[in-house]
């Protein structure tokens, strides 16, 4: 199941990307070469790029590829570095909670306002905050509870 949904998050990715190339390819054809603009794709794009954004930064918390300086805690105890890595994911499940409100606050206030060229409500623009929040909510939670699971002994720390 956990392959499935990883194979079908990256499917997606790649797709959102394809799309979006392809819009963005179209629309220097259509400008340049016909001499006609085509105005919705940029709006398009956009929406669509903000969308594969979120997946992005899903994807990277689930594997664990965010950016992170990790000097310190690679010379720490392993259970040392366990504890704080618990309390570094505690810190991102409060921002997401935070994002998650804040994101629903602002998508509600933007839902008046349409986007022009696709008739598409700007809540679509913005809702995909509270969409990350959840998303890396759930994840760093997952992750929390494997930390908490684990059983190890206080170990030695890497040399520095």
């Amino acid at each position: 199941m956990h392959r499935t949904l990883r194979r079908a998050e990256e499917a997606l990715a790649v797709f959102l990307f394809s799309v979006i190339l392809l819009l963005i390819l179209w629309q220097i054809i259509s400008r340049y070469i016909l001499g006609v603009p085509v105005p919705w794709t940029d709006e398009l794009s956009r929406l669509l790029f903000v969308y594969m954004g979120v997946l992005g930064a899903h994807l990277a918390q689930r594997d664990k590829i965010h950016v992170r300086i990790d000097m310190i805690l690679s010379c720490l105890a392993p259970r040392a570095l366990r504890v704080v890595e618990i309390l570094f994911n505690l810190i991102i499940l409060a921002c997401c909670i935070f994002l998650i409100r804040q994101g629903m606050i602002l998508a509600a206030r933007k839902a008046v306002i349409y986007m022009i060229t696709i008739n598409v409500s700007s809540w679509f623009l913005y809702i995909p905050l509270s969409i990350l929040g959840a998303l890396v909510s759930l994840e760093v939670s997952l992750q929390t509870w494997g930390l908490l699971r684990q059983s190890g002994g206080p170990g030695e720390a890497d040399r520095c």
